[in-house]
């Protein structure tokens, strides 16, 4: 039976660690987009209902 050397445990270690801090990130923008969203359907203001395209900008509140 052989052993995996060094070098290929430090880069499964390497791969994992990428792995895991990228589901991370996805899961965080997630969430905040989540919030967003909802701030903005809070507001009652929907894509288009305003003329001549204005742009709306949402200000997210930390909640307590």
């Amino acid at each position: 039976m052989q052993f995996p050397d060094q070098e290929s445990l430090s880069d499964r270690n390497k791969g994992l660690v990428l792995a895991v801090s990228s589901s991370i990130f996805i899961g965080a923008s997630f969430i905040v987009k989540k919030k967003g969203l909802r701030a903005a359907g809070a507001t009652g203001i929907r894509a288009g209902s305003t003329p001549g395209g204005a742009v709306v900008t949402v200000v997210m509140v930390k909640s307590h």
